[in-house]
């Protein structure tokens, strides 16, 4: 069985969809905007600025003599402490993470470093 839905209902769910992505991506784009004024107001190095946008390359650490290029990668920017939604009312801690990946030429042999050739503007 089929169900119909009004063509008022239907612009209504449209409109409302149509709503959220647009805020959702103003608010994206907001964020990428205020980046600079956030870093020196709070005055953040670019590594702490990475952390709260998700990615950030970390110190080169050096793991049984070879040395190793870091990437930190947070699974989810909502920092806050507990979660609580319809499968945990009481609240469970957030179970936002952060990976660490350290890298070496070895681990991807194939890697060529990108090459920007300079240019003239004319």
């Amino acid at each position: 069985m089929m169900r119909m839905f009004s063509q008022a209902y239907k612009r209504y769910v449209l409109g409302t969809l149509t709503l959220v992505f647009t805020l959702n991506f103003v608010d994206r784009g907001l964020i990428n905007i205020l980046l600079q004024p956030i870093k020196e107001d709070l005055r953040l190095t670019d590594t702490q600025l990475g952390f709260l946008t998700g990615i950030a390359f970390g110190p080169d650490v050096d793991v049984n003599g070879v040395t190793k290029h870091t990437l930190f990668v947070a699974n989810d920017n909502d920092f806050v402490g507990t979660v609580t939604d319809s499968n945990h009312p009481a609240g469970i801690d957030n179970p936002n993470r952060f990976f660490v990946f350290g890298v070496d030429a070895a681990d991807v042999p194939a890697f060529l470093p990108q090459q920007l050739a300079s240019r003239t503007c004319k």
